[in-house]
């Protein structure tokens, strides 16, 4: 009998890897900053990122089979283990219909130009300032394909929250991708606060060569005062050489102006070296300039990073050393 068990056993876990896949990936960004001079004072130690705890290391885990998968993210926030960005379990129902529960990120729709990462200079917001991701934290995605090229998303947050103010606080999106041409997005950010409510448009052009340009705006719905406009372009038509730049326009009563570029050239694999910075005017108070060069080992699934960067606002010169992986 018991002999006949191990057997069902043996082939129950052979017929559920036949079937399913169970993935282990990760992502994670760590510095250690030797010196770090603001106003000539006396240099200190510190640690980036500035977020997570000084460190992150991330694990991300998956399995999935034809219907039915789930993702958790484990990240080490400084020394401090905790959730990261993902623990969801999703369920696809066919070929058009799927739903995710729990806490969630979908990128289909999301900006597809960033921050420049590591030293944390200007970089004129990140991909949610172009088009924001769907982002429930604890709650519902729903994913719609009704044809090629054709996505359609909804989210639903609030764990506690009345149901009323969850359906306020709904985000409903769309996009389509324009073969050979590009990706139009439009959403509607939803919000139980009174006149906080706001309408997204996005437009990402690939139809040239070696080009990206992605722009986006956030129109405010009745009486909030966060009506802004964002852009990114990469461009790499040059042999070795990368640019990236970005620029984003926030239309309140100080009106905010940021702008920031970067400049990377391979000298010969691994090594290349750059220049970053970026611009911003404070919202009419006080305008920082920012600029760092930096040299960069870049391989297939990380980098290391280290240079200088100044910013003239603080009076702040540090020397970063960074590594970050993913896979």
């Amino acid at each position: 009998m018991k002999k006949a068990l191990a057997i069902l056993t043996a082939l129950a876990v052979v017929g559920g890897a036949a079937f399913a896949e169970v993935n282990v990936g990760g992502w994670g960004r760590s510095g250690y900053i030797p010196y770090v001079s603001v106003d000539g004072a006396d240099a200190v130690v510190g640690t980036g990122p500035s977020w997570a705890g000084g460190s992150r290391v991330g694990v991300n885990f998956s399995g999935s089979s034809d219907n039915v998968g789930f993702n958790l993210n484990v990240d080490s926030n400084g020394g401090t283990l905790g959730v990261g960005d993902q623990a969801k379990i999703w369920v696809k129902v066919n070929e058009m219909f799927q739903f995710q529960v729990g806490r969630v990120q979908q990128d289909v729709l999301r900006g597809k130009i960033g921050d420049f990462g590591a030293f944390e200079l200007e970089s004129a917001g990140g991909e949610d300032d172009i088009f924001k991701r769907f982002n429930p934290g604890k709650g519902l995605q729903i994913d719609v394909t009704p044809m090629e090229g054709v996505y359609i998303g909804a989210a639903l947050d609030g764990s506690g929250s009345l149901t009323e103010d969850a359906m306020k606080n709904i985000q409903l999106g769309a996009g389509y991708v324009i073969a050979d041409m590009g990706h139009i997005r439009a959403q509607y950010l939803g919000s139980a606060a009174d006149d906080a409510s706001m309408v997204q448009i996005a437009f990402a052009l690939t139809a040239v060569e070696n080009l990206l340009v992605d722009a986006g705006a956030k129109i405010a719905l009745g009486e909030a005062n966060d009506t802004s406009i964002a852009a990114g372009l990469k461009y790499s038509g040059v042999e070795n050489l990368g640019i990236t730049a970005r620029t984003k326009v926030v239309l309140a009563d100080d009106m905010y102006l940021a702008v920031a570029g970067q400049a990377e050239y391979v000298v010969a694999a691994p090594l290349a070296v750059g220049v970053e910075g970026g611009f911003n005017n404070g919202s009419g108070v006080d305008s920082d300039v920012q600029i760092g060069g930096y040299g960069k080992l870049g391989y297939s699934n990380g980098y290391a990073k280290f240079g200088f960067a100044y910013k003239t606002l603080s009076k702040t010169m540090y020397l970063p050393i960074f590594a970050e992986y993913w896979f």
